[in-house]
């Protein structure tokens, strides 16, 4: 869902400008879903979330609770020292953003193609 990129006039739309950060506001907790939105499938630990998201570790460590604690993302296992994480597909909040997503790009990119 996260991985499609579209071009507008001066804005890529994908985990770096998403149109999700235009209409909500670019604030670390949306960056993190988005960027765990672009591999569902995937877990990662807490140093890749926050390169994904382009967003610092400690910012990335200070938001984790709130997601975990709202059920949006999951821990999955501990690599190491570290926990990996995953957005929780089972989750209906979770399943709403990523599909407020996928129908935000699809409306943009209709919107483009008719004018």
């Amino acid at each position: 869902m996260g991985t499609n990129t579209l071009q507008t006039d001066n804005d890529t739309i994908g985990p770096e400008g998403s149109v999700v950060l235009g209409v909500l506001g670019d604030h670390p907790k949306t960056r993190m879903l988005l960027a765990l939105l672009t591999n569902p499938d995937r877990d990662y630990n807490m140093t890749d979330i926050a390169r994904l998201s382009d967003t610092d570790r400690s910012t990335v460590h200070r938001h984790m609770d709130d997601l975990l604690k709202y059920g949006v993302v999951e821990k999955t296992r501990k690599a190491g020292n570290a926990w990996m994480y995953q957005i929780n597909r089972d989750n209906d909040a979770a399943k709403a953003f990523a599909k407020f997503e996928w129908e935000a790009i699809q409306a943009l990119a209709e919107n483009r193609d008719s004018e």
